[in-house]
């Protein structure tokens, strides 16, 4: 499938780690998960709500969008991600999910309250043939045939020939 680069990213409250790009054929289906860490200090009892922004026709959370996690625990959040069938080679669909704090993880300050959000975008790469290099593969096919019955038909008249 390639390589695959993953990185941490950190707010004031909670990290997310996953892939920068996932490399899929049309229609193939990848089952993976986001690894969430709760240990940034001062940790503290979160609930999370993940929001897909961009690319939920191609991402699904079998475990629901809702995740409470604990102080200092990680957890690995199940992720199914699906290449469109309708898919080129070479295609590139981008996704963003926000994992967004519905509890816990309040910063406080003199005046104002804050709760971070935490944004990941990655990239879902179709692998395989293009457009371009199928049709070219049945232009081809087409081609050879159109060869084939030219060669039958030239033997047939060279046999015709032959006869008289």
């Amino acid at each position: 499938m390639g390589i695959i680069f993953l990185s941490n990213y950190a707010s004031a409250e909670f990290a997310v780690g996953f892939p920068y790009r996932i490399s899929l054929h049309r229609g193939e289906t990848y089952d993976g998960s986001f690894s969430i860490q709760n240990v940034i200090s001062p940790a503290e009892d979160l609930t999370i709500e993940i929001v897909v922004e961009k690319g939920s026709e191609y991402i699904q959370f079998p475990q629901g969008n809702t995740i409470d996690i604990k102080a200092n625990q990680t957890l690995n959040i199940p992720v199914k991600i699906t290449a469109p069938e309708k898919a080129e080679g070479g295609d590139i669909y981008q996704t963003k999910i926000i994992f967004k704090p519905t509890s816990g993880g309040v910063q406080e300050g003199g005046t104002v309250n804050l709760r971070f959000s935490l944004g990941k975008t990655f990239d879902i790469e179709v692998i395989g043939p293009t457009k371009a290099e199928r049709l070219a593969k049945i232009a081809s096919i087409v081609l050879g045939i159109i060869v084939l019955i030219l060669i039958i038909v030239l033997l047939r008249v060279i046999k015709n020939k032959q006869k008289r």
